[in-house]
């Protein structure tokens, strides 16, 4: 259950984090043409549950192929557990810290499906650069089985950015109050996750150990 579930979490904490959360409004308002009219929010409902859809496929289309090469990158590596879970540990460690890097991004001009999905494309980027620990410890988890394996850890990872994404683009009538609420929490995000990630670490460190 640990296998999926914790490329799902940092998912979530990914598309929270302070530096992809900024982007949230702009997608919403200029590609879901959230108004301030009720009418209008209810109308773009349907709309957002589509383009919420299309843009997760775009972030799928940055992720999915990393994690193919993940899978061939682990096949490679030995003593595994024991190098991933010193590497989780440090980028936890790093993030507690406040380690982040800002990668800015601008939404293309095209609107419609196709914009929707190069904005995903831009998302996934921009995640995996902003958010780097947390993607990297997605990378190390992904490493550690098949092709099957890194291939479904990847994709619970880009669930864990896209369902949120898809679900605040449907509730157009509450997305606006979701995202001052979603603020507050954002800047807890670094310390969530890197406790999550030393976790993670420890517990590898300590599969390890049990098959010495």
């Amino acid at each position: 259950m640990l296998d999926l579930a914790f490329p799902f979490s940092v998912g979530v904490l990914s598309l929270f984090s302070p530096c992809a959360l900024p982007l949230l409004p702009a997608y919403l308002s200029y590609y879901m043409g959230l108004g301030e009219n009720e009418d209008e929010r209810g109308k773009a409902i349907a709309r957002g549950l589509l383009g919420g859809a299309v843009c997760t496929l775009g972030i799928a289309t940055v992720f999915l192929p990393i994690g193919a090469l993940t899978s061939l990158i682990g096949e490679w590596l030995t003593v595994f557990e024991l190098v991933a879970g010193v590497l989780l540990l440090v980028l936890g460690v790093a993030m507690l810290l406040g380690f982040s890097i800002t990668v800015p991004v601008k939404a293309p001009s095209t609107k419609g499906a196709v914009g929707l999905y190069l904005f995903g494309i831009l998302y996934g980027l921009a995640i995996a650069g902003c958010c780097a620990p947390m993607f990297i410890s997605v990378m190390v988890w992904g490493l550690r089985g098949g092709p099957v394996q890194s291939f479904a850890v990847f994709l619970s990872y880009t669930l864990g950015v896209g369902l949120p994404m898809i679900a605040i683009s449907g509730s157009a009538a509450g997305a606006k109050r979701a995202l001052r609420l979603l603020s507050g929490f954002s800047a807890y995000v670094g310390k969530i996750g890197g406790a999550i990630l030393i976790g993670v670490g420890a517990y590898m460190l300590y599969s390890y150990w049990l098959v010495m």
